[in-house]
C-alpha cells in the first residue's frame, strides 16, 4: 500500500519511484555496499552513484528503498520508513559532503545545498527533494 504526503499545495500525492541499475558489483563510489536509506544520483552512463555535495558535485535524485540484484528501487518523493534512523521530528534535512543527511546545510565553497525533506518521526521521513544551490 503506497504512502501519501502533502505537497506544498496541501494535496495528497502518492510515492514516486524509479528503478536504477548499479554497475554489477553492488558497490557505490565509496566502495561500500548499497543499503536502504542511501541517497543516490545517476552518473553519465545511467548507473547509480552515491550522492554527495562535494564530488563533482552530485545532487541526489532519491533514496534507496529496495535492492534487487543489480538494481535499486529509488523513492524520489513520498514517505520512507527506515528502521534504525534516528531523525529529529520536524527537522529539515540536507545532503552532506558524505552523501548522508544533516540538519545543517553545507557552507563550504564548492559544495551544494540540497534539501531532501523533513522527518515526521525518528524513522519516518517525507522525501521532498529540491533543486540545489551552489556555495
Amino acid at each position: 500500500m503506497p504512502s501519501v504526503k502533502l505537497d506544498r499545495h496541501s494535496k495528497i500525492t502518492s510515492n514516486s519511484s524509479l528503478v536504477v541499475p548499479i554497475d554489477g558489483t553492488g558497490a557505490d563510489t565509496h566502495g561500500g555496499a548499497w543499503s536502504v536509506g542511501n541517497w543516490i544520483c545517476v552518473d553519465g552512463t545511467g548507473f547509480a552513484r552515491w550522492a554527495a555535495t562535494t564530488i563533482s558535485p552530485q545532487p541526489s535524485i532519491g533514496v534507496v528503498y529496495k535492492i534487487w540484484s543489480n538494481f535499486l528501487v529509488v523513492l524520489t518523493a513520498g514517505e520512507i520508513i527506515v528502521p534504525g534512523w534516528n531523525k529529529t521530528p520536524g527537522a529539515e534535512y540536507f545532503l552532506d559532503a558524505n552523501g548522508e543527511m544533516t540538519t545543517t546545510p553545507p557552507t563550504a565553497n564548492g559544495t551544494i545545498v540540497q534539501s531532501l525533506g523533513v522527518a515526521i518521526k525518528q524513522e519516518t521521513f517525507i522525501i521532498n527533494i529540491n533543486d540545489y544551490l551552489e556555495n
